[in-house]
């Protein structure tokens, strides 16, 4: 409470204390006029974090930033304002400030793994934009997360180690952030896809307004947040949160579900079940391996071109050196430009025949629970947005039939045409590169084939195309401007979407105080399943905690609750037998021992008291 009321006086007193929120910036690459002042509004009591993920392709640094979130709640009750909202986390630079809130550098982190000490060269231009956007007296407070994704994930143990080595040594002796209590095992790690999936659920619904809470919607008429897709190069990864309905119709679905509790600002915490999982090896770039192998066997090479369907017409590539590596011939391939006969290449490396253990799977025999379209609708985000917008123009609402045609045409056209295109620029956008235009035949018909095939998302017409033409288009735009089943997205309001949101989100959230036991609204929001308390207080003064059904990242002190709990076992049971024997006989002592107990406990217990207590939020640092 007093830390509330400190926040209150500092809201009432903004126009004051604005002035001195801030020294003089430090060096900078940017000219005077370029780097000005901040406004008032968004200056006093801002907070920052960078973000950097480490992808297979290249490190993307993103400098996120919200204002302290307790005067964030004081200045919402000043203006009448709901509070019931997670913290406002946006873009680390203000309008006019002459800077990009992110900067990418490639290749990706991953391939530093024969040699990790060129790490700091590599990482240093990342940290040099950071420190033009920081304010220099804040940079000590601003933690610093290097995530890293699939590309890492398949290194071998002793060359990610000695990567993840010299990031954390260049972040500890080159540059002036923080790397919080938890150091480099926390803040400089290889996360798994499950995590990666699951910052990006919650910054997709984060930003499309999915977690908007709506106390007058009963949560057993199906309304659920937004599913998640995410396709990179080396994996994929599907989010959701199951319908009630679905739930009540599949009650082992709850051993699936990773229970993720976010706390709003005035201390409510919105509990949600979520489905999460990656199919690594299911990216773009591995999948076009996979089927370059079943394309060309390298048992049965040959000095003769061999026709690929997956490429623009009339393109002749080279294999790649690594599928060749062993052989003393090198056979090119020759696009033949068939989006159709593409599609039916693809399919079988779903491997959808995959023995499915526990049913039902998707593909690749992975267990997922049933999806109900009805409810679940999908956003898709990097290769999806990518494969769809760069050169079809498509992103957003989808329409396969509209999608179809694009692709069919597109694979359908020269090489010489589409790189005469490319040349004098009338076609396609800066974004488009030779390397897109070369591979978007193949990324095309794979998105389709995850979306379709894999995932299940219905087709409004047959996929030969075999519709009505106009009709079934206007009936596609119709049922996915009602339904809106799947569409892709890049950026929502000038912000990017990105897992990295989801962990900035997280990372506001840290330091909203809960709500007292048996306050108002300490409950979980009607509808929602609650969320097992874990020790009765927040752990690591409310550090997300992650935890998926079949493997629980657990802290350190949580791994230790096992031990713990067999010890007041223990415990209680020694004190049960002392009781009984304090306690028991037929004397006159005994009976009056007996009288005194029941006198002393009637008080506490006279009136059942009950409460839901605190709740553990999702930890995505473990």
């Amino acid at each position: 409470m007093d830390q509330l009321n400190s926040a209150r006086r500092e809201a009432a007193n903004n126009a004051f204390s604005s002035a001195f929120a801030r020294n003089e910036a430090g060096p900078s690459h940017l000219s005077q006029e370029a780097r000005q002042s901040p406004p008032p509004s968004w200056n006093v009591a801002r907070r920052y974090a960078i973000i950097v993920d480490a992808g297979s392709s290249g490190s993307r640094m993103q400098v996120y930033s919200w204002k302290n979130p307790l005067v964030d709640r004081a200045e919402r009750e000043q203006k009448g304002e709901k509070i019931k909202v997670l913290p406002t986390v946006e873009k680390g630079t203000w309008e006019g400030s002459g800077l990009d809130w992110q900067l990418k550098v490639e290749p990706g982190l991953s391939t530093f793994g024969s040699h990790p000490q060129d790490v700091h060269s590599y990482l240093e231009p990342l940290f040099d934009h950071a420190k033009q956007i920081i304010p220099p007296e804040l940079m000590a407070d601003t933690p610093v997360y290097i995530l890293a994704t699939a590309g890492m994930r398949l290194l071998p143990d002793d060359q990610q180690n000695a990567v993840l080595q010299n990031t954390c040594s260049f972040i500890s002796d080159k540059t002036p952030f923080n790397l919080g209590i938890g150091g480099c095992q926390k803040h400089v790690q290889v996360i798994k896809g499950e995590e990666e999936g699951l910052l990006g659920w919650i910054a997709i619904n984060y930003l499309m307004d999915g977690f908007h809470f709506k106390p007058s919607i009963d949560g057993t008429e199906g309304k659920s947040t937004f599913g998640f897709l995410d396709m990179g190069g080396a994996s994929t990864q599907i989010a959701f949160e199951p319908s009630v309905p679905a739930q009540i119709a599949n009650p082992d679905t709850q051993d699936d579900l990773t229970p993720v509790a976010l706390r709003m600002l005035d201390g409510t915490d919105v509990v949600h079940n979520v489905f999460v999982t990656t199919f690594l090896g299911f990216g773009t770039n591995k999948a076009r391996d996979r089927y370059l192998n079943s394309l060309v066997p390298s048992s049965s090479l040959t000095t003769t071109p061999v026709t690929d369907p997956c490429l623009p017409k009339g393109l002749e590539l080279k294999l790649p050196q690594d599928h060749t590596a062993t052989a003393a011939i090198s056979p090119s391939l020759v696009g033949s430009g068939s989006f159709d006969q593409c599609l039916k290449s693809l399919a079988p490396l779903l491997d959808k025949e995959a023995e499915c253990s526990r049913p039902p799977c998707l593909f690749h025999g992975v267990h997922v629970p049933p999806i109900d379209f009805s409810v679940n609708h999908f956003i898709g985000v990097s290769e999806y947005w990518f494969s769809s917008n760069d050169v079809f123009k498509l992103g957003g609402v989808y329409d396969f039939v509209s999608f179809q045609k694009a692709a069919q045409a597109f694979c359908g056209s020269s090489w010489d045409t589409l790189s005469s295109q490319l040349k004098d620029g009338t076609v396609f956008g800066k974004q488009v590169t030779a390397d897109r235009l070369e591979m978007q035949c193949f990324k095309s018909a794979w998105m389709a084939t995850v979306l379709h095939e894999g995932i299940g998302i219905p087709r409004i017409t047959d996929p030969g195309g075999e519709g009505e033409g106009r009709v079934h288009a206007d009936e596609a735009q119709g049922k996915a401007d009602e339904k809106n089943l799947f569409q892709s997205v890049n950026d929502v309001g000038g912000l990017a979407v990105s897992w990295t949101l989801g962990k900035a989100v997280l990372e506001a959230s840290k330091n909203i105080p809960p709500l007292p036991a048996n306050g108002p609204n300490s409950a979980p929001v009607h509808g929602e399943p609650e969320v097992q308390q874990v020790g009765g207080t927040w752990q690591d003064n409310f550090s997300p905690a992650y935890h998926r059904p079949s493997e629980a990242l657990l802290s350190g002190r949580n791994a230790q609750l096992p031990a713990l709990g067999m010890f007041l076992t223990g415990l209680i049971a020694f004190l049960a037998v002392m009781l009984c024997c304090v306690l028991r006989g037929r004397s006159a002592k005994a009976v009056k021992r007996r009288a005194m107990l029941r006198d002393f406990l009637r008080s506490p217990c006279s009136k059942r008291q009950s409460s839901h207590g605190d709740y553990t939020l999702a930890d995505m640092e473990e």
